[in-house]
């Protein structure tokens, strides 16, 4: 989960969501302090750990109980943002944080002596465990980005409870072409439902899709719906020119204006703010374009995988080349669910190459892939007749990608924070390429 205003200010139990100033609370359970690194480097101000940290730089408060202190956290940051905040709960287990930015950039640009309350979004993945500070949690609307039905167990608990405490007339937007539980959730609230997405079906969706240096379409309300407060939202179409790439960034922008628009805003202003919000870094980010076409995304869960995949499929190339980071594989379910959506994507993408690495070069922490894990990618990808390289080092696997394409071709790269080194590799190669021409 991430509580996080738009100065800046808040808590996380993610180190990949720390800004300079936020309040870091290590939940990871594992005596592995990349994570309190990575928040320190991204600038926390103060991190809490159960365990002992003998780096003095750290600015490391030990206790007994980091669950205690984050709800002791959020209590005093609701508490002091309760009476001039609502909060929005964005629900899902994908890669939320380009909607939330999206979100930040609709709220701090309005300029209406109506609106006298913040609007603070917060992020919360229902696949994780630690969801039990979300009870006293009341959400002012909340937004279900992807497959988190309501019905699904969030820490040991139902997702439509966390929910349930939405005043009576409050909005859950939803992503009509992930979500197929409406009816179990409307037995649970009493709240109104507004869909989003490419399905025809739903109230906000998008036409005339294209996809080039940027991606364009028409935002498009199909039916009528009632704002927070009361006003009518009447059908209506809008041009929207996105500087991301990608169907999820469609998704985000889809879901961040139907919100924005529930709030009041005026379309206009979200319009302005939507075009001008420049995607973050490794988020289905053009990292070269020259004949061929690198793209790093961040790739941290199947589901973000999943969206990788299908942003891809949206694009115009002529072969791709996959290098795909293994090295975050821990359990032996996720090697065979990432194996098996691989092979899935594979021929329909015109995949060339599939070239998995274990990103040795990256963290001393990370290891060669262990053998019972390469027997599965090697079991499924032979059932399926793809071939595969396999290296130890990034550095080695991006060396031969960019080996692999010819002009017009497409190279992606997949991977969490252990691939975040991946934009200088490219550049360092591309660059040692021309030398020698």
């Amino acid at each position: 989960m991430n509580v996080d205003s738009h100065e800046g200010i808040g808590v996380t139990a993610d180190p990949q969501k720390v800004k300079p100033g936020m309040i870091y609370v290590d939940l990871s359970c594992r005596r592995n302090r990349r994570r309190i690194y990575e928040a320190y480097e991204k600038g926390a101000y103060m991190i809490f750990t159960p365990y002992n940290i003998s780096d003095p730089a750290l600015p490391v408060i030990k206790v007994e109980s980091p669950r205690d202190t984050l709800c002791m956290l959020f209590e005093k940051f609701f508490e002091k943002q309760k009476r001039n905040a609502k909060l929005i709960g964005v629900f899902g287990e994908s890669d939320k944080s380009i909607l939330v930015e999206m979100l930040q950039s609709i709220f701090s640009r309005r300029d209406d002596s109506r609106f006298i309350m913040d609007i603070i979004p917060i992020t919360i993945n229902t696949n994780e465990n630690n969801l039990f500070y979300l009870d006293s949690i009341n959400f002012d609307s909340a937004i279900m980005t992807d497959r988190c039905t309501l019905g699904k167990c969030c820490g040991n608990k139902p997702a439509a409870d966390f929910i349930y405490g939405l005043t009576d007339g409050r909005a859950v937007i939803m992503n009509n072409d992930e979500y197929h539980d409406k009816k179990a959730a409307e037995n649970f609230t009493k709240t109104g439902f507004i869909t989003y997405g490419l399905n025809k079906k739903a109230v906000a969706t998008a036409s005339s899709i294209d996809v080039d240096e940027i991606t364009c379409f028409n935002y498009c309300i199909q039916r009528r719906f009632l704002s927070g407060s009361g006003a009518m939202i009447e059908p209506f179409e809008i041009p929207v020119r996105l500087k991301a790439l990608g169907s999820h960034s469609i998704y985000n922008a889809l879901a961040a204006i139907t919100c924005g628009l529930y709030y009041d805003l005026d379309i206009s202003d979200i319009k302005e703010s939507i075009e001008s919000y420049k995607g973050s870094a490794r988020h289905f980010q053009k990292i070269y374009e020259n004949g061929f076409t690198v793209i790093d995304n961040y790739c941290n869960s199947a589901y973000d995988y999943t969206a990788a995949f299908d942003s891809i499929q949206i694009l115009s190339y002529e072969n791709l080349v996959l290098v795909i980071s293994v090295s975050q594989d821990v359990n032996m379910h996720f090697h065979e669910e990432k194996a098996g959506l691989i092979a899935e994507w594979v021929r329909i993408l015109k995949c060339k190459e599939v070239i998995l690495t274990s990103c040795m070069d990256g963290d001393s922490h990370f290891e060669a892939l262990p053998l019972k894990s390469m027997r599965i990618y090697k079991k499924v990808f032979r059932e399926n007749d793809i071939s595969f390289r396999y290296y130890h080092l990034l550095h080695h696997a991006i060396e031969k990608g960019l080996s692999l394409v010819n002009r017009n071709d497409l190279l992606v790269l997949l991977g969490s924070e252990e691939m975040d080194a991946a934009g200088r590799i490219v550049n360092k190669l591309l660059g040692a390429m021309k030398k020698k021409n």
